[in-house]
């Protein structure tokens, strides 16, 4: 429990994510060219320095070896007002028509139709 409260008071909630394509996801709007972008994205992501970076992993494994039983972090993320618009505007135009696979794709989630 303790670790819990302690890794909540250490995620980052003061930058956000700003678009889809930063979570490697896709514009419900217009998702050839989004996911394009977020296809570049991802690329270019340094899995140790953006996702883990060494001194969360220390942290963790610091907790680890005083008998802890946690998992790593989570990736956790801050979606600015924009994002949470965006999915909410494409579940809005297409939830209701397209089954949840299609969905899915759509937000570059899945990528067998």
């Amino acid at each position: 429990m303790i670790a819990l409260i302690s890794t909540k008071l250490e995620m980052d909630l003061k930058n956000e994510v700003n678009t889809l394509e930063e979570l490697g996801m896709s514009d419900p709007i217009c998702p050839e060219e989004s996911l394009k972008v977020a296809e570049s994205v991802i690329k270019n992501l340094n899995f140790f320095y953006d996702m883990y970076p060494k001194e969360v992993m220390d942290k963790v494994k610091e907790r680890i070896e005083y008998g802890y039983d946690m998992d790593p972090p989570k990736c956790i993320f801050v979606p600015s007002k924009d994002v949470m618009r965006t999915i909410i505007k494409g579940l809005l135009k297409f939830g209701h028509i397209e089954e949840e696979k299609l969905m899915l794709a759509r937000l570059g989630l899945s990528f067998k139709l």
